[in-house]
């Protein structure tokens, strides 16, 4: 097996793909300077220790000023204007900017957390792209990486526009953004320094700010993945047949005798897409009779793979009664979801033998799942569910406010006990860019119903 280099053309556009070396970057722009520097403030102001209104409007701020400087400021080529007209991209942007929302209204720390991760996620595959399954890991994290590497970038385009505007090459602009951009940070010096502003806003600034470099940077060179190489499928049939069908009757007995378990399954759908990554790679398929091998031995792990996930699936419904709903149950159900829906995808496309769709639909089915996860209000739902079947009320007490409606519900001293953490945790009201519809709602809902202090729990 040998990876044989070849020029990029439409017919090597379906094999494997290496990252290309991005183009020469244009100097970071005097404007796009001033954006990362107030939007880094604008972050430090807005975003607290809790997340609220003020995160929403830091994203907004920043993607519409990336927009701005891709458009307006940095060199006008076809390749960037044909991503800033995509329609993909800005359904992606429109995602995160989804999940932020969703992310910012909740109080349950976990949920927050998972919404946040996936609206940086998917804005940096926004700004990046990607179409093979490379393309859509390195899209989704390349904002990430870029903020990280490119400060020097960043160092020298302020090095560069104050030289321009000392020259006098647009002086006015030049000079005000950057002046612009310096009281802002001498302001936010200030505050440090008599403590209105918080380490923690600090970070969070620093964060924002390289985040907003990176996305400049991609905007700027376009890294993407390209593809380059192709493979020799040279692995003889006789050579992966056997191991992957000895593997194929592991999984089916194993969907069988199902006991239960997340790390199990995890497990399990690791070592099944490894052996069809490589196969479906290395393999040959070029006749009929070898496409119909492919899918008469890829084909049942495939629905091997569905049954276990079938069986997970009921198993963690079967315990709903006796063990009730936790959160690694729910997380645990999600996670099942997405690899069947996965799985379901792999296998249209080993029917049809075509893929190049294949990593964003399943990219897209991962979006899917997260958002519908976020949607539900996972702690209502836990607290919904082990009340409905009366799950001892001892559990329901770590969740958080987004589950007060149904807390509510319970009968003294199950519903005092449930809620005096929450209320405890509400305490200190929040100002109006921490504002959270959770956590105002719970609020309202304990001002109307005062819990009973003087329970014992």
């Amino acid at each position: 097996m040998t990876l044989v280099p070849v020029e990029a053309s439409p017919t090597s556009a379906r094999h494997r793909a290496i990252e290309a070396p991005p183009a020469p970057a244009p100097r970071a722009p005097s404007i796009g300077v001033t954006l990362a520097i107030v939007v880094s403030i604008v972050a430090a102001m807005l975003i607290g220790r809790e997340p609220g209104i003020g995160t929403i409007i830091a994203q907004i701020v920043c993607f519409a000023g990336l927009l701005t400087v891709g458009v307006w400021q940095l060199p006008r080529t076809e390749d960037r204007m044909e991503r800033l007209r995509d329609l993909r991209m800005w359904l992606l942007a429109t995602v995160s900017i989804a999940f932020t929302v969703i992310g910012s209204q909740r109080d349950a720390g976990w949920v927050v957390a998972v919404c946040f991760v996936a609206a940086l996620l998917t804005g940096s595959m926004a700004l990046a792209g990607g179409s093979a399954f490379a393309g859509v890991l390195h899209g989704s994290v390349a904002t990430w990486i870029a903020g990280v590497r490119q400060w020097p970038w960043f160092l020298r385009g302020i090095a560069a526009a104050w030289r321009r505007a000392l020259q006098g090459s647009g002086f006015a602009v030049q000079m005000g953004s950057l002046i612009a951009a310096g009281i802002a940070a001498i302001a936010l010096v200030a505050a440090m320094a008599i403590g209105a502003v918080d380490p923690v806003r600090l970070l969070i600034a620093l964060v924002v700010g390289t985040l907003t470099i990176g996305g400049m940077f991609v905007l700027a060179t376009r890294p993407r993945v390209n593809p380059q190489w192709t493979v020799h499928r040279g692995l003889r049939t006789p050579f992966w047949v056997v191991p992957v069908a000895l593997l194929d009757l592991v999984v089916l007995a194993h969907a069988v005798i199902y006991v239960g378990g997340i790390v199990r399954l995890v497990v399990l759908v690791g070592v099944a897409t490894v052996a069809i990554a490589l196969v479906a790679t290395f393999a040959p398929r070029d006749t009929t009779a070898q496409q119909m091998t492919l899918r008469l031995v890829l084909g049942p792990l495939c629905i091997g793979v569905l049954l276990h996930v079938g069986v997970a699936f009921g198993t963690i419904l079967d315990q709903l009664d006796t063990n009730g709903l936790t959160r690694a149950r729910l997380a645990a159900m999600a996670v099942i979801v997405f690899v069947g829906l996965a799985y379901a995808l792999i296998v249209l496309a080993g029917i049809t033998m075509r893929a190049l769709w294949l990593p964003r639909a399943i990219y897209g089915a991962a979006i899917a799942v997260v958002l519908g996860f976020a949607l539900i209000n996972p702690d209502a739902t836990i607290a919904q569910t082990d009340i409905d079947r009366h799950v001892r009320p001892e559990l329901l007490s770590s969740l958080s406010a987004d589950a007060v409606d149904a807390l509510d519900e319970l009968p003294e001293p199950d519903r005092s006990c449930a809620l005096r953490e929450i209320q405890a945790d509400l305490a200190e009201p929040d100002g109006w860019f921490a504002y959270s519809h959770g956590r105002a709602h719970a609020r309202e809902v304990l001002a109307a119903r005062p819990i009973n202090s003087a329970v014992t729990c």
